[in-house]
């Protein structure tokens, strides 16, 4: 049953509003899943366009923020990006073993030298913390508080509320609009 559980919400969450996985199985999926496929993505240059997003990118960004945010899971971020790049390295290079054991040294390797962009990791991350932003927006925080906290870049996203709160607590000091 925990199996089946984690299978169905490794999908989650599929809209706005939607439900997020119920355990810590789904969960993991579910960010795995997410990832594998905002960094794959990216690093073949397959990126959101004005309101086209074929691939769902601003869904599974969204719901790794939610993941992250609602759950108050302490991993990092950049982290989990970075690891998904690595994962993404490691099996390019295992693919061009085997094509270049296959064809015995004839060029395929040259010919599969297609790698993700220098840049991908840096791009997710920008992806990240824009989607980040509207949701905060979008959520009653003003534009001023969510530029603060944002600008800092924090990978640990459980720890933006709070922050939220204490950039609400200070300019709510007299003190606030000299500083």
């Amino acid at each position: 049953e925990d199996i089946a559980l984690a299978i169905e919400d490794h999908y989650k969450p599929r809209f706005a509003g939607d439900e997020l996985p119920r355990g810590d199985v789904g969960t993991v999926v579910a960010l795995a899943d997410k990832l594998e496929t905002l960094v794959g993505l990216f690093g073949i240059g397959a990126l959101p366009t004005g309101d086209r997003d074929p691939f769902a990118l601003r869904r599974h960004a969204l719901g790794v923020i939610r993941m992250l945010l609602e759950k108050q899971l302490p991993i990092d971020l950049l982290g989990m990006v970075h690891a998904a790049r690595q994962i993404h390295d490691d099996s390019a290079l295992r693919v061009l073993h085997v094509l270049d054991t296959i064809s015995q040294g004839t060029g395929a390797q040259a010919q599969m030298q297609r790698q993700m962009a220098p840049d991908t990791e840096d791009a997710v991350m920008g992806f990240f913390f824009d989607r980040l932003a509207v949701m905060l927006k979008d959520s009653g925080h003003s534009p001023q508080a969510v530029d603060a906290v944002l600008s800092l870049k924090p990978t640990l996203l459980r720890d933006v509320p709070t922050r939220l709160d204490a950039v609400r607590a200070f300019t709510a000091l007299p003190e606030a609009p000299a500083l």
